[in-house]
């Protein structure tokens, strides 16, 4: 390719990939030629993976709806020094992207909420890599189940087991349990405590003095982050209602004849 300089300046532009030599010509007309010189293509930018964090369930959020997703991609490619711009965003919102500078070949985008991502690497030069997408999926709602029912037995009596009629569902697994028990069955947290070592699914009260009532508090924890966002059951309250035991008295005449009534 033969350029001349059309500025005189020296400065050749647009040129590819390839070995050039600069010829200089002067007023005389006699010139020299330089040494060759190559200009390289760098190679060209790439993602080369998008992992999603997930627990050992296979979630990649704490909760439904929360915003602790992390997404790691790693690239590599490009212009030298490496110094690169990577961009993220949802498809909900494409046009305000999460950027992040580095001058590594990975990064870790945090904070995230569940949808569908696309990334795109660029260099120091602008030389973009192609998009890639990765996906957060939303965990399903959680429910705490249902235990019950109520039971009414005599002072002296053992109650029987409280039992699961419901098991929990939804969220994030991992669920786990704390009964607790009352006097009052208020709605006021402070009047109910933990029952200790009662972390179970059902629960077996031991013999009562008095009316008392029982719940199963549930919560749904993430083995990757260890949050819980909810604790349910509060609203499924057991009554078990101590019932006095009858007193009888007695009164007869303190003497009778025999044979008399």
């Amino acid at each position: 390719t033969n350029n001349t300089d059309p500025n005189n300046d020296g400065i050749f532009e647009n040129l590819g990939a390839g070995t050039y030599n600069v010829r200089v010509t002067d007023s005389n007309n006699c010139r020299i030629d330089s040494n060759p010189v190559d200009l390289a293509q760098p190679t060209q930018v790439e993602i080369n993976s998008m992992i999603v964090a997930t627990d050992a369930n296979g979630f990649n959020l704490s909760c439904r709806d929360a915003l602790d997703g992390e997404i790691e991609v790693t690239f590599s490619g490009g212009n030298v020094p490496p110094d690169y711009t990577i961009s993220l965003a949802n498809s909900t919102d494409p046009f305000n992207p999460t950027v992040i500078n580095t001058t590594a070949f990975d990064v870790t985008f945090t904070n995230l909420g569940f949808g569908n991502y696309t990334a795109i690497a660029r260099d120091a030069k602008g030389c973009e890599s192609l998009p890639a997408s990765a996906i957060i999926v939303n965990p399903p709602p959680f429910s705490p189940g249902f235990v019950g029912i109520n039971q009414s037995v005599c002072l002296g009596d053992d109650p029987t087991e409280i039992e699961e009629l419901v098991p929990a569902f939804g969220g994030v697994g991992n669920y786990q349990y704390q009964w607790q028990q009352s006097l009052t069955g208020s709605n006021n947290d402070v009047e109910w405590i933990d029952i200790p070592g009662a972390t179970s699914t059902t629960f077996d009260p031991v013999v009562l003095a008095q009316t008392t009532y029982f719940r199963r508090i549930v919560s749904s924890v993430s083995d990757r982050t260890g949050i819980a966002c909810e604790i349910l059951g509060k609203d499924n309250i057991v009554q078990v209602i101590i019932n006095p035991i009858p007193v009888a008295s007695f009164s007869a005449p303190s003497e009778v004849c025999q044979g008399e009534s």
